[in-house]
């Protein structure tokens, strides 16, 4: 499994890379880019306004369940859901506390960065380099550190039968 999430990582940086992208011309870059929404379990005051408030409906009461969910996932209650991705997170010994620190503060660059970036971008006769100084900065945070830490937890829940769709909500 581990390899097959790493092909899919590889195969969303090529079509990245294709659309312009060349940052994502690197794994983990590609990696970032993958797990869109997954390190949302390592931010769990952002994760409550995502997932319903009745956490005791099977996922394929709700509406928005979808064809792209697995069964595992359309089978479980948000509860029950969060508690084996709470599972898979112990399993892997990784140190929430220490990811969440580096997750928001990578979303404060990542804010930054983006505001700079369409400010500059939207003057009259912006400033190219600047514009591409402030990309980097939104792109170049330390969430790659998280990814590494926490790509093992997605890995070993696609192992128990989740598919992408359900861990990237």
């Amino acid at each position: 499994m581990e390899e097959k999430v790493w092909e899919e990582i590889r195969e969303y940086g090529r079509r990245r890379v294709a659309g312009g992208s060349p940052e994502y011309a690197d794994d983990w870059k590609a990696a970032d880019g993958y797990l869109p929404n997954f390190h949302l379990f390592f931010m769990r005051d952002t994760l409550d306004n995502v997932l319903p408030e009745d956490r005791d409906v099977k996922f394929q009461d709700l509406e928005g369940s979808n064809k792209f969910h697995s069964g595992l996932y359309l089978g479980q209650t948000p509860r029950e859901f969060l508690g084996n991705v709470d599972r898979a997170i112990a399993d892997e010994g990784v140190d929430t506390k220490g990811v969440s620190k580096i997750l928001w503060h990578c979303k404060s660059e990542v804010e930054a960065g983006m505001a700079a970036m369409l400010a500059e971008s939207r003057k009259p006769d912006p400033d190219e380099k600047l514009v591409e100084k402030h990309k980097a900065r939104a792109l170049g945070s330390p969430r790659t550190e998280a990814t590494k830490q926490i790509l093992p937890v997605y890995i070993r829940l696609r192992k128990r039968g989740y598919k992408h769709m359900d861990l990237t909500l």
